[in-house]
């Protein structure tokens, strides 16, 4: 059946498009999780030089940190940070919004689909036995008119028998 090849077609589809999303989102969150990573190394690093800054060059120490290139530094982790954030937010979107609802739905038309057409099979095949009953019926019609049409005009030579004889 070219529909029911269809449908299946139409089901693959969202299979697929269901398993490249989840392909998706799994390259998404391990972005996700490397920028996190490498952003979390280069701040440990950071974090750890001002802790092990002396007391007594504290006035060095600001001036570093109040330095244009640190505040650059600074803001591009936690641009990469963010960053990071937004990828697994979408990664989390692909997932939960567009691609489960996918994969159910194409569950769920499978299922109908396949009950759907094995209805259809089963009233096929009750149509195609209908059928074959009304032909042997018909068959057996065909046969008892001839046998009535045999009868009828033996019943009428009988009939003109005593009459032809009579006449003769």
């Amino acid at each position: 059946m070219e529909v029911e090849t269809l449908c299946g077609e139409n089901i693959q589809v969202m299979e697929n498009a269901a398993e490249f999303l989840r392909r998706r989102a799994e390259v998404e969150a391990d972005y996700a999780k490397n920028l996190a990573r490498l952003c979390r190394s280069w701040r440990d690093d950071v974090n750890r030089r001002v802790a092990e800054r002396r007391p007594q060059v504290a006035a060095i120490q600001k001036a570093v940190v109040g330095s244009t290139g640190f505040q650059a530094w600074m803001q591009l982790l936690n641009e990469t940070e963010l960053a990071a954030s937004v990828h697994h937010a979408l990664a989390e979107k692909l997932e939960q919004d567009i691609r489960q609802p996918i994969k159910k739905q194409a569950a769920v038309s499978a299922a109908k689909t396949k009950q759907r057409f094995d209805d259809i099979r089963g009233a096929s095949a009750d149509v195609q036995k209908q059928v074959a009953c009304m032909e042997k019926m018909r068959e057996r019609y065909e046969l008892d008119k001839k046998s009535m049409e045999q009868a009828h005009e033996k019943v009428l030579k009988s009939a003109k028998g005593p009459e032809a004889a009579a006449e003769a």
